[in-house]
């Protein structure tokens, strides 16, 4: 296939997945259909399905796109100058911030069901990037364990997975409305801080929440790392 080609196929692809996020963005997920794409394009419903046999590839192909984006947030946080439990929460603002600047990843999710109708290439993507975003925090979790920051023998994975649980419980318990009182998005982001820093603290993280004023070290990652996203999003003046 020569380079032309390929800039076409990708050019196209782009385009057909600009219209899918576009969708989903206004309508959400149950409004994309490959009917409504295909009334927005210029081309063959052949090609379309060239590229995109279904809308589950679709959904599997938007998801895994707004990932690598948001692995670019993951890794500018993991550069932070601190120490690994300070990465750590920088490269969790990074999902923060991004999941604030772009909600679609979390506007849906990818269950068995679309995982299995979507085709390989998609569904490879799509882990793809949930393996890179994984091994940024794993990383960060391995480098505390290198400085005796965590007690030896700790499963670094098991840290990152606990930690990824919760985050991602809370804010489905968030956006369902079920927490006892109604918070806003500002309040809930701190709660859901206090949590992680608890958990973190069971784990034998060092430094403790006791050690070290986190709230402090926030300040400094969104002036440091997350300027202009950070005063976009009014949490810098």
């Amino acid at each position: 296939m020569t380079p032309r080609k390929q800039s076409q196929i990708a050019e196209r692809e782009a385009a057909i997945l600009e219209i899918a996020s576009d969708i989903i963005s206004r309508e959400g997920a149950h409004a994309l259909t490959m009917e409504r794409v295909l009334a927005r394009v210029d081309f063959s419903k052949g090609t379309l399905y060239n590229h995109f046999t279904c809308r589950e590839d679709l959904l599997v192909a938007v998801h895994a796109q707004c990932f690598e984006a948001h692995l670019s947030y993951f890794e500018r946080g993991a550069l932070f100058r601190g120490c690994p439990r300070e990465r750590f929460a920088a490269a969790g603002m990074g999902a923060q911030i991004m999941h604030e600047l772009d909600p679609r990843p979390f506007q849906f999710s990818l269950n068995d069901t679309i995982l299995a109708v979507a085709s390989e290439r998609w569904r490879e993507l799509f882990r793809h990037y949930h393996r890179e975003t994984i091994a940024v925090f794993t990383g960060i979790v391995r480098d505390a364990l290198a400085r005796g920051d965590l007690p030896a023998g700790t499963d670094p994975e098991r840290v990152t997975l606990g930690v990824w649980s919760l985050s991602c419980g809370a804010e489905d318990i968030h956006e369902s409305g079920l927490l006892p009182q109604r918070l806003t998005a500002e309040d809930f982001n701190r709660l859901r801080s206090q949590l992680i820093e608890t958990l973190l603290d069971g784990f034998g993280w060092h430094p403790l929440s006791s050690e070290l004023d986190y709230a402090q070290a926030r300040e400094r990652i969104l002036r440091e790392i997350f300027p202009d996203e950070a005063r976009k999003l009014g949490l810098l003046r």
